[in-house]
C-alpha cells in the first residue's frame, strides 16, 4: 500500500519472481479495460519475467556448451 508511482507493483513482480509466487491484483482501478496508462497497469512484458534463477541457470548452461559440453558428454 502507498502513494501512486512509487514502485509498488514493480516492487511486488520481482518478489513473486524470486520466490515463485503470484501477483493477485486488488486496485479498484485497475480492473478497468482501456484505462492501462492512467492506472498504470502492469504491462504484459512485466507479467511474463523468467525469474532470476530461471535466467542464471539459462546463462550457465549456454557457457556450458559453449565450452563443448555436447562433446564432452558424446
Amino acid at each position: 500500500m502507498g502513494a501512486t508511482g512509487t514502485g509498488k507493483s514493480h516492487l511486488s513482480v520481482g518478489h513473486a519472481i524470486h520466490f515463485r509466487g503470484e501477483i493477485i491484483n486488488s486496485d479498484k482501478m485497475q480492473v478497468y479495460k482501456g484505462l492501462e496508462i492512467v492506472t498504470n497497469k502492469i504491462t504484459h512484458t512485466e507479467k511474463q519475467e523468467k525469474s532470476l534463477f530461471n535466467r542464471r541457470v539459462d546463462m550457465r548452461v549456454d557457457q556450458m556448451v559453449n565450452a563443448g559440453l555436447v562433446d564432452e558428454v558424446q
